[in-house]
């Protein structure tokens, strides 16, 4: 058994299948169980390279976090800045960056779109709905298609734009640093942050048994 599965390896390059048969004559598969020897899923097809010690390091570009690119801590807009007063309206400027004369124009935006989707601009923000408050928030979509934009993208706008640009400088302090582990922002309504989870690609491992053997590659 041993020296079969050794020659299967072999001819099979380090992949084999293991057929699991019946008693008939001649033999029925029941079941095919995928091996490799290499650092390659034999179930999935994916093969891995070698691990050097910059895959294990945050301080190299291989092995750093793709979020927070080896620093521990990503920056992240807080819309508790954004609306401090939750006893305002939207009219009433719930929402603080736009009560500047450089950003007016989206308050008028707001107050523009907010009459045409019915949204209760005279209310306190504390009072809408979530409904509406994610319409403020996220929007209808970009600026070119001529629809609500929502303070999600001017604010990632803003923030992207040169430190040296006055329009950026506007958004700067309406950002902080958080630590690890990263979180993604929801409305200010709720001010606990989802922990964004990283789920293993898991794959069934094969159990050593059948009776008949061959190698991959034949």
């Amino acid at each position: 058994m041993l020296e079969s599965l050794e020659s299967a390896l072999r001819v099979g390059r380090g992949r084999v299948h293991v057929h699991v048969v019946d008693e008939g004559d001649p033999p029925k598969s029941l079941a095919a169980w995928r091996y490799s020897s290499e650092l390659h899923c034999a179930h999935c097809d994916l093969s891995h390279r070698e691990p050097i010690p910059s895959l294990f390091s945050f301080n190299s570009p291989v092995g750093a976090c793709e979020t927070c690119r080896g620093f521990g801590r990503t920056i992240g807009i807080d819309y508790g800045l954004v609306i401090p007063d939750e006893s305002k309206s939207l009219r009433a400027g719930a929402i603080r960056p736009w009560q500047t004369q450089s950003y007016k124009e989206c308050q008028d935006d707001l107050v523009k779109f907010g009459k045409k989707r019915g949204i209760p601009l005279d209310r306190a923000w504390r009072e809408l709905s979530e409904a509406h408050k994610a319409w403020v928030v996220d929007g209808e979509g970009p600026w070119s298609k001529d629809v609500w934009y929502g303070a999600k993208r001017f604010l990632r706008l803003a923030r992207n734009q040169s430190v040296q640009d006055a329009r950026a400088r506007a958004a700067v302090p309406l950002s902080r640093v958080h630590a690890l582990p990263h979180v993604q922002w929801r409305a200010p309504e709720d001010r606990s942050a989802a922990v964004a989870s990283r789920q293993p690609r898991a794959c069934e491992p094969g159990t050593a048994a059948g009776t008949t053997l061959s190698s991959s590659g034949a």
